[in-house]
C-alpha cells in the first residue's frame, strides 16, 4: 500500500524500557470508533494500525532503542 509508514513507539525512559517499531504499518479507523460531533469537545477518532511484512519480510521489532534497526 502507498499509505504505509514506519511506526515507532518510543518510551520516555529509553535506557530502561523497550521500544517497538512496526516496519510497514497501515492506518485504519477503528471499527468501534464513535464520532462526537459537539462544539464543546475535541474531535477524536480511534485509529488502529495493521502490520504487514516489508520488502525484506520484517514485520516488527521490540528492543532497546539503540539496538533496533530503523
Amino acid at each position: 500500500s502507498n499509505k504505509s509508514m514506519k511506526l515507532l513507539f518510543s518510551p520516555r525512559n529509553t535506557t530502561e524500557h523497550p521500544a517497538v517499531i512496526i516496519y510497514k504499518a497501515i492506518p485504519a479507523i477503528e471499527e468501534t470508533a464513535e464520532l462526537q460531533l459537539s462544539l464543546g469537545e475535541e474531535l477524536g477518532i480511534g485509529v488502529v494500525f495493521h502490520a504487514i511484512p516489508d520488502a525484506t519480510g520484517r514485520v516488527y521489532n521490540v528492543g532497546k532503542l539503540e539496538d533496533i534497526a530503523l
